[in-house]
């Protein structure tokens, strides 16, 4: 695109964002659960559209933190456009501009929400107060925010947070993130070490793996079946916790006994490993760990006599 075009798409999306209205005021009591959608694939749909005000919002107040200008901001996301398009498996229909509009919003949104949560030192106030996120609305945007479909590549996101404060002392934005999604932080894994992520799902499966990248060996033969808890607890195999460690992936079994790491069951446990698991399929066949650790668990649990059979460890 010529530099005309790039300063029209960023008076666009000045326009757009200066319209951006809070969804939720001080006197809110009543409200619907929302769902957000990020990054293309679901843009259009129309159920996900309440949540499209919080966004332009939060971008906005990004934009007006920022160290560099919009022109500046929109600049990078255009030259990037083409990569950031070939990250989805999808041929994305949108318009250049669309498109560019779409990634900038949605990236100022995350870099914002992640800097709220985790309050940056130095930060400024820029006089664009928004109502504060009430924690089940924030726990609510978390799980989204870990849906494959619903990802944006991290290391543009990254690229655009550094340009943004290239001058500040701020946090990395994998510190931002780590702090974020902590509560899915199994391992204790540290933004620290050597980490690298291509997008939100795929930290979420690494919060699972084992720590140091000592994988389990993986069988080479499909596991074709296993007994059940009931009929492996009436053939004399005891389950007990692992209290060694907190990776799910460390099933160990000594002599009768069966050690399985503790985890507690929440509503959107199903959602979490769903998505895990539909990442490693497409991105992971060869290192599907946590799919082999659902099976195992399908096999083992069939009825409700099976999950006493586990709740029964010791």
């Amino acid at each position: 695109m010529a530099a005309t075009d790039r300063n029209e798409v960023a008076a666009e999306i000045e326009r757009m964002l200066s319209k951006a209205e809070p969804p939720f005021t001080a006197e809110c009591c009543i409200y619907r659960v929302p769902l957000v959608s990020i990054g293309p694939f679901h843009s259009d749909n129309a159920e996900l559209q309440n949540m499209k005000s919080l966004k332009q919002s939060y971008c906005r107040r990004f934009i007006k933190k920022a160290e560099t200008c919009l022109d500046d901001l929109v600049n990078f996301v255009q030259e990037s456009e083409p990569n950031i398009r070939a990250c989805y498996s999808d041929k994305i229909k949108s318009t250049p501009q669309e498109f560019v509009e779409l990634i900038l919003v949605d990236c100022g949104f995350i870099i914002e929400l992640l800097m709220e949560y985790y309050p940056v030192p130095n930060s400024t106030d820029n006089g664009d107060e928004i109502i504060p996120l009430k924690p089940w609305l924030i726990n609510n945007i978390a799980k989204d925010l870990l849906r494959l479909e619903n990802q944006l590549p991290f290391s543009y996101v990254e690229k655009l947070y550094n340009l943004a404060f290239i001058n500040q002392p701020f946090p990395s934005l994998l510190e931002l993130t780590f702090k974020f999604f902590n509560q899915y932080n199994t391992v204790n894994l540290s933004p620290r070490t050597n980490v690298s992520i291509v997008h939100f799902t795929d930290l979420l499966r690494m919060f699972h793996l084992q720590p140091d990248n000592r994988q389990p060996s993986r069988q080479p033969i499909p596991i074709m079946q296993l007994n059940s808890a009931t009929e492996l607890t009436e053939a004399g195999v005891k389950f007990r916790v692992n209290k060694k460690s907190k990776c799910l992936l460390d099933l160990e079994l000594s002599g009768r006994y069966l050690h399985i790491p503790e985890f507690t069951v929440h509503h959107w446990t199903e959602i979490v490993f769903r998505n895990m698991v539909a990442l490693e399929q497409c991105h992971y066949p060869h290192t599907s760990y946590i799919t082999d650790y659902a099976v195992v668990l399908d096999f083992l649990i069939n009825t409700g006599k099976d999950v006493m059979s586990c709740l029964r460890m010791g």
